[in-house]
């Protein structure tokens, strides 16, 4: 399956064996875990909607 997810829910998705588009303006947190190959990460911050569902289509 493939998700679109913010914030830690990204690590436990990954663990699952679904493939992660992840989205967070990274004001709290890391992506230290962006090693995995299962794993996308796109630096956007979800109030600007625009943005966020043009991240979604692709």
């Amino acid at each position: 399956m493939k998700l679109a997810v913010t914030g830690w829910v990204v690590i436990s998705a990954l663990k699952q064996g679904h493939t992660v588009l992840g989205m967070d303006n990274v004001r709290l947190g890391d992506v230290s875990f962006s090693a995995d190959p299962g794993f996308t990460f796109l630096e956007i911050d979800l109030r600007e909607f625009d943005k966020a569902l043009e991240a979604l289509k692709g």
